[in-house]
């Protein structure tokens, strides 16, 4: 019983000893704030954890470019931000070239995502068989070095392919 009396005349001794020091309430509020700001990081941080990558693994910090020796390091960069196309990617600055017999067109009702588009490719009857194409575009990239990590996504319907028609994709960067 006289247990707990003695504990709490301890943390009241204490207590009088740390706010009766300047440097210890300064050391105590620093704590207070910076332990407030790492519990309440995902309130104020707009990025998803689950979702959004922030930095590269080894990355150097952002304000490390402010340097001479950090400028033409890689940074995140978001080269489209949009996932399917909204609009026609021919006017974006993509290009296709084929074979002949192979085509390519936008079309804005065949969709993943709503309120974007799709790029189509036909193949005529009369060129059925080993057929390629390249669909393209050019990105500036700024920086002296290729990137760590590079993610993208891709996806192919092929209503009319079988085991005599296999239809095969090959992606390049």
């Amino acid at each position: 019983m006289a247990d707990w009396r003695f504990n709490l005349k301890r943390l009241g001794s204490f207590i009088r000893t740390v706010t009766s020091s300047k440097m210890a309430l300064a050391g105590i509020m620093i704590l207070v704030v910076y332990g407030a700001l790492a519990i309440g990081a995902p309130l104020w941080s707009p990025y998803d954890p689950q979702k959004d990558v922030v930095a590269g693994s080894l990355a150097p910090p952002g304000w490390y470019s402010y340097f001479s020796e950090g400028s033409r390091l890689t940074k995140n960069l978001q080269l489209d931000p949009t996932t399917g196309f909204s609009s026609d990617p021919f006017a974006q600055g993509w290009k296709f070239s084929g074979d002949q017999g192979l085509s390519s067109s936008f079309s804005p009702s065949v969709t993943l995502t709503p309120g974007s588009g799709s790029v189509q490719f036909s193949l005529t009857q009369s060129s059925m068989g080993s057929s390629s194409g390249i669909f393209e575009k050019t990105f500036d990239w700024a920086f002296e070095s290729p990137p760590n990590r590079l993610a993208g996504s891709i996806a192919i319907n092929t209503p009319d392919a079988s085991p005599t028609h296999p239809v095969s994709a090959q992606v390049f960067i």
